[in-house]
C-alpha cells in the first residue's frame, strides 16, 4: 500500500462510526480515489447505501488497529481536532438554516447529521450551552444559566 493510503487508513480512524466521502474529505483532505483502494483492499467495508448518502465504515478491529498507528504516527490531536472542527461546522451551519425560510430543509439534514456519530452531540453541547453567543441569546430570556 502506498504512503498514501497508509496515511488516509490511519486518519480515517477519527471517524469512530460511518462516514461520508464529503464528511472524510474535510478531514483527511483529498480522499475520494484513496476510499476506493480502501475498500478493494478490505480495509474499508464497502458503502452502506441504504440512505441519502452512500456511508463507508471499517470493522472495530481494523478501526482499533488504525487508530494506533494514528497515535503512534504523532497525528492522533490534530485529526481529532479536524473532526471536531468540520462536525461543528456542519451543526453551527444546521442551527443557522434552522431560523432561516430553509428550517423544513435543515431539519430534514438532522437524520443524516445525527448519523455520523457521537461527535455531532458534542458540537451541538458546545453550540448550545458553551457558545458566549448562544448564552447572551435565547438562553438568557429562558433563564438559563451558564454551564
Amino acid at each position: 500500500m502506498t504512503t498514501d493510503r497508509q496515511n488516509l487508513f490511519r486518519r480515517l480512524a477519527v471517524f469512530a462510526g460511518s462516514f461520508t466521502a464529503e464528511s472524510a474529505e474535510a478531514v483527511c483532505g483529498n480522499v475520494l480515489e484513496g476510499i476506493i483502494d480502501l475498500v478493494e483492499a478490505n480495509l474499508l467495508l464497502p458503502p452502506d447505501e441504504t440512505g441519502d448518502t452512500p456511508r463507508f465504515s471499517m470493522l472495530a478491529t481494523i478501526r482499533e488497529y488504525a487508530g494506533e498507528l494514528l497515535e503512534e504516527s504523532g497525528e492522533a490531536d490534530h485529526q481529532q481536532q479536524r473532526h471536531a472542527e468540520h462536525f461543528t461546522t456542519l451543526v453551527e451551519d444546521f442551527g443557522r438554516r434552522l431560523s432561516s425560510p430553509d428550517a423544513s430543509t435543515a431539519m430534514s439534514g438532522l437524520a443524516s447529521l445525527l448519523i455520523e456519530g457521537c461527535i455531532v452531540a458534542l458540537a451541538l453541547y458546545r453550540l448550545f450551552m458553551v457558545s458566549p453567543a448562544i448564552q447572551r441569546g435565547s438562553r438568557a430570556s429562558r433563564g438559563c444559566t451558564k454551564v
